[in-house]
């Protein structure tokens, strides 16, 4: 039996005599450094972020430290309002922003220094970078709100990721397709069937369940981001196959324990498989999402179809695939009316 050492820790020996200590809630347990190593306190204050815990900040200083900010905007109605995911992006974020910064003034911060300090170091990562000020930002733009302060040093700072990008979601190209059927197991198979013709995100596909499955209609339900209802009508393709699965009470997609996948845990196997299967860069499990609506943009489909089933609340994002999609039918109309200047040659 474990025994608690604190909120969420335990530690055990095993049957070789080795002290195990994890941190456990709701049944997902991680590894952390033995209680008396000099990592444990960090790697548990990360872990208590990742449940919605404060994040890891140094406070020294008081209310003139950037640490300090950040735990008065986690402890505002404000941030606790935010969506369950959304809330876990920006803790893991500002737990980042506040380890590294924590000590530092948050009024004599400017927007040269974001850009070095909190945007630069990932530039490699475009799209994080660019989410990391976005972050910060809104811890400002909520201090300004409480009339703190009257700058935002975030504001104007210019996104280092282009769409496009190879680092964004882009959707797969039709080699790829080939490639990655032609060396897929049952498991990234089934996985990709459902993204391509669902065009869900991995969070709301891992939680499709067989009762949400009526052999005609997939019945999403609310979108865990968006919170759009869905239903679906089931491809043949995609029908065919899910009627070969073995159908049980649980979730569609199931790891090898038969036990449902948390989104990260989806999305890790996908990425080991297609490191595995040595995929282009880019050709990643979101994009996916965005192969279902390219597709469907190139066979003509109108922007509300396309929201139909990815469930986007604006068309914006829908309409950049449609107006891809209208450009490259235009232009190979356009081309097919050009005469052959080589024929009196």
């Amino acid at each position: 039996m474990g025994r608690v050492i604190l909120k969420y820790v335990e530690t055990f020996t095993d049957r070789l005599g080795r002290t195990k200590t994890y941190f456990r809630h709701k049944g997902k347990r991680t590894p952390l450094p033995a209680s008396d190593d000099p990592a444990f306190a960090s790697a548990y204050k990360k872990c208590l972020a990742s449940i919605g815990g404060l994040a890891t900040t140094n406070t020294k200083g008081g209310a003139d430290t950037l640490g300090w900010l950040v735990r008065e905007y986690q402890a505002s109605p404000e941030f606790k309002k935010l969506g369950d995911r959304t809330k876990k992006d920006y803790l893991a974020i500002l737990s980042r922003i506040a380890e590294e910064h924590g000590e530092k003034g948050w009024r004599s911060l400017n927007k040269s220094r974001v850009m070095k300090h909190i945007r630069d170091p990932w530039a490699d990562k475009p799209r994080r970078a660019d989410t990391r000020v976005a972050v910060l930002s809104a811890v400002y733009g909520w201090a300004i709100a409480r009339d703190m302060t009257t700058d935002n040093p975030c504001k104007g700072v210019p996104k280092l990721y282009e769409k496009g990008g190879t680092d964004g979601y882009r959707a797969w190209t039709a080699d790829e397709v080939t490639h990655f059927l032609a060396q897929c197991g049952d498991r990234e198979f089934t996985v990709f069937l459902l993204a391509v013709y669902t065009g869900q995100r991995p969070g709301d596909l891992r939680r499709l369940t067989w009762f949400q499955y009526d052999g005609t209609t997939l019945n999403v339900g609310r979108q865990n981001k968006t919170k759009q209802a869905v239903r679906i009508p089931v491809h043949p393709v995609l029908k065919a196959h899910l009627d070969t699965l073995p159908r049980g009470e649980g979730t569609i997609l199931q790891n090898r324990y038969g036990k449902a996948y948390s989104e990260d845990a989806l999305t890790s196997m996908f990425r080991s498989a297609l490191v595995r299967m040595e995929m282009p860069k880019g050709a990643v499990m979101y994009g996916l999402r965005a192969t279902h609506a390219d597709t469907l943009a190139e066979a003509g489909a109108s922007p509300h179809q396309i929201a139909a089933t990815t469930g986007h609340k604006t068309l914006a994002m829908v309409q950049h695939y449609t107006r891809n999609a209208s450009q490259h039918r235009l232009a190979t109309a356009s081309v097919s009316l050009l005469p052959n200047f080589l024929k009196d040659q």
